[in-house]
Parts: structure tokens; sequence; C-alpha cells
């Protein structure tokens, strides 16, 4: 099998699809950001500087690389042409994405929680065509910003060409151009990841920590909300507006199916995985792909329930024992037989045409 490998400074947290199908945009920890094309190989890097000015006055941040504050979060900002940075320190960055030039523009700064995870939202047949980006926090609520004129201007902007910082009670001043709203104590802890469907304006969040409410959905029009629940938790959860149906990886080794407006019971259940679900997507149409805390990768047809193809995963420069986590599978755009698995520092692309059916690959 064709494997790549692609060893990185600092531990992935997030893998982004820009504009460029063809480019990866992996942002690191600390700050990093590394443009990888088709062959897992380094295009450009950016390096962020993510200190508050408080950080930056008591000499934290002296240190090349050595932001105080750790990046949580990613988020690609398609039709403004930014992606956006979610940090320990309280903040929101948003930088302008092209693989030749990178910057800075604004800053939102001094968030009353600390932003866990990102999620955004642009639909062209909207009649007002605002782009909407979802934050969860570690309270367990979750903010919407409504960007009226993303396309042209994310905030009121001063003539600068450096970075402006926005204090967050400050925000007001930008009404013109933002909207910011909360959702108060959707989890009773840190929410861990968000998706949004679009055409049917449902909030999807989830939170490993939170035993009554694991994974919710919420209809934004009449502010309903459904509990998709499981006993031993729900650890990871994908959704598809196409077939209808979220797929969630549990601590019971297993992995549901269920149908989007059904959350009081799966619709089928995947058997095969000896341990804990680290992460679970949507694959091509009708599969799914799921990978466990050992690095047990599966690919699953929906239609059968059988396990199509099976990988394991050693990766050969990690030498402490492997354990995988959340954000751990990219599906690659526009090629579904590309499989990216990401470990700390180090990422693999799968091709897995090249695997048999009845063959147990092992990536060392």
């Amino acid at each position: 099998m064709n494997v790549c490998l692609k060893e990185h400074s600092e531990n992935i947290v997030k893998v982004l699809d820009t504009a460029d199908s063809s480019s990866l945009l992996f942002i690191g920890q600390k700050g990093s950001a590394t443009y990888l094309d088709s062959q897992l190989c380094t295009e450009s890097t950016f390096q962020w500087d993510l200190c508050s000015d408080v950080q930056r006055r008591l000499g934290a941040c002296r240190k090349r690389r050595q932001n105080s504050c750790s990046v949580t979060d990613a988020v690609y900002l398609g039709v403004s042409g930014h992606y956006c940075l979610s940090t320990t320190n309280r903040a929101l960055h948003f930088m302008r994405a092209s693989p030749g030039a990178q910057w800075e523009t604004f800053r939102l700064a001094e968030l009353p929680t600390v932003p866990t995870c990102l999620a955004s939202s642009f639909h062209s047949m909207n009649k007002d065509k605002n782009c909407q980006l979802f934050i969860g926090d570690h309270k367990g609520n979750i903010h919407i910003l409504t960007f009226f004129y993303s396309s042209t201007m994310l905030f009121s902007r001063k003539y600068s060409l450096k970075t402006q910082i926005i204090r967050f009670i400050d925000l007001n001043l930008h009404e013109s151009y933002v909207k910011w709203k909360t959702i108060a104590k959707v989890h009773s802890d840190l929410v861990n990841k968000l998706e949004y469907i679009s055409p049917r304006n449902l909030l999807f969040s989830s939170s490993c920590l939170d035993v009554q409410k694991n994974l919710v959905s919420q209809d934004l029009h009449v502010s309903r909300m459904n509990i998709f629940h499981h006993p031993q938790g729900i650890t990871c959860f994908d959704t598809s507006h196409q077939l209808d149906k979220i797929v969630s990886g549990s601590k019971d080794f297993l992995i549901r199916i269920w149908e989007i407006g059904c959350c009081s019971k799966a619709i089928t259940m995947l058997f095969g995985h000896k341990a804990v679900i680290a992460d679970v997507r949507f694959h091509s149409q009708g599969t799914v792909v799921s990978v466990c805390k050992e690095g047990e990768v599966r690919i699953w047809s929906l239609d059968s329930c059988e396990c199509l193809q099976r990988f394991l995963v050693r990766l050969p420069t990690i030498t402490f024992p492997c354990t995988f986590g959340n954000s751990t599978l990219h599906v690659v755009p526009h090629n579904d037989k590309r499989i990216l698995i990401t470990l700390k520092k180090v990422s693999m692309d799968l091709n897995t045409e090249e695997c048999s059916k009845n063959e147990d690959a092992v990536i060392k």
C-alpha cells in the first residue's frame, strides 16, 4: 500500500480544506500554519504570534515559538477568505488565507470564556447571504457570530496595516457588521465538537464530560433541543445532510447510526472494534470510516453494516504508546479514496483503493 507520511514541528490540532482543493492547511497547537500539497509536501509555513498584550508585558512570549497559549480549534471561513483560530487565552484570531502570503486581519480578544471548538456556515441561497461562526466554550455554552458582509469585511475596519484587536466588550461598536448571540448551558461541561447543517438550520454539539447530554441537536429556528443519549457516553460523531444520518462512536467500542430527526434510538450498530472509538467520519457515499484508540481503522458499508476494509496503524516515529483521539480522521474532499490520519506530530495519507477487501493492512 502506498502511504505518504509527514512529520510536523508541533502537535496538529486541525486539518482544513482551503479554496485550493489540492492544498490542505495543517494548524499546529502553538500557532503554526502549514500548507501541504496532495503528496504531503510542504508548500509554505507560517508561525503566528498568539500572545495577548498582557502576556507580552509579563514576558511570557519572549522566546521564538513559545506561545504561552494553545490553539483549541480552527475553521475555514471560505466566503471571507479567512480562517479562524480559537485559543486558550480567550481569543479568536482571523487570518487571511493564502499559500503565498498570510496576515492576521482581526483579533477578537478578552472573550468571557475559553473557546474550545468551532464550526462555520455560509449558505449562498440564504437571502441574507451572511456567514455564521459557531463557538463552543469550556462552560458548555454555544455562541454564534453572524457576519453580515463576510465576503467584503468581517468587522468595522480602521485603516491600518496592523492586526485590528477588538475587545469583546467593544463588540457593540461593530453591530452594523456582526451580531453576537449566546445559547447558555447547552452542556454541563466543555463542548468538544460542533457541526451545523445549513439547509435544516440544525446545530449539533457534543460534550464527552456531560453524562446527561452527550450529543445535542438544536433547531435554531424554534429553539428546540433533542438529546442523542447513550449511558456509556458518545465520544465522537459526524453528520451527513445528504444521507440524513448521524454516526457516533462510544466507550462501549460500538458505532451507532442515527436518523437526524430521531434521537430516541439508533437505527443500527456496527460491531468489530476492540477499543474506545476515537473518531468517526462519513466517507464516500454509503460508507463510514472509524478509528479506535488503539489505531485500528475500519471502513464500513451502511447498506450491509459489514466491515469492508481494515487497517492497523503503527506510526514509526512515535515510541510511546499510541492513543488516538478526536480530530484524528480527515476525509479529503473530491477524492473518496483518501483518508488522512493525524496523531500528535505525524500525519499519514492512506489510499484505500490500493488495499483489497479482505486484507488486514498493518501500516508501520
